[in-house]
């Protein structure tokens, strides 16, 4: 390559690299996102929380999804919720219904792999989830094909 070449590459990715950075190209999200509990050895039970998000792209910046959280054993206390969110850059955030939970925020940052969930909630209301269970940790993409959406406790088809 000749330097005139370098310059117009470098130019060119520049460009790219500001566009992408504002956020005026967006990454698609779509897919299965899963976190696994720790299996016992006589493969019994399930410790440590684990859960499933399953995202679907609507629109330009919306999405549906359907969370579920489990804390395992031995309660199996549970937790999940369907809604249509709004991405900005690369998050979404979840309000609890504010007669269940007016604190609650659960943030998902997607990453390269995966998506990380965060909850933020005062008091005792734990976003309207089961007893101990929390709406953290790290959902590693599984799939990156448009999932169909069912309700987490009913099963029902959204």
């Amino acid at each position: 390559m000749n330097s005139k070449n370098n310059i117009t590459f470098f130019a060119l990715f520049s460009i790219m690299m500001i566009i992408s950075s504002c956020g005026i190209i967006q990454k698609d999200y779509t897919g299965s996102y899963e976190m696994k509990g720790q299996m016992d050895p006589k493969g019994e039970d399930i410790y440590g929380p684990f859960g499933g998000l399953d995202i679907k792209k609507i629109e330009d910046k919306t999405y549906a999804l359907s969370f579920s959280i489990n804390r395992g054993a031995p309660s199996y206390n549970m937790g999940g919720f369907t809604d249509t969110l709004e991405l900005k850059k690369n998050q979404l955030f979840y309000k609890a219904d504010p007669e269940i939970d007016s604190t609650c925020v659960i943030t998902f940052t997607f990453e390269k792999n995966g998506v990380q969930v965060d909850q933020k909630s005062i008091g005792d209301g734990h976003c309207g989830f089961g007893y101990g269970v929390s709406a953290v940790g790290y959902f590693k993409k599984t799939s990156s094909e448009e999932p169909v959406l069912y309700h987490p406790f009913t099963g029902d088809k959204l």
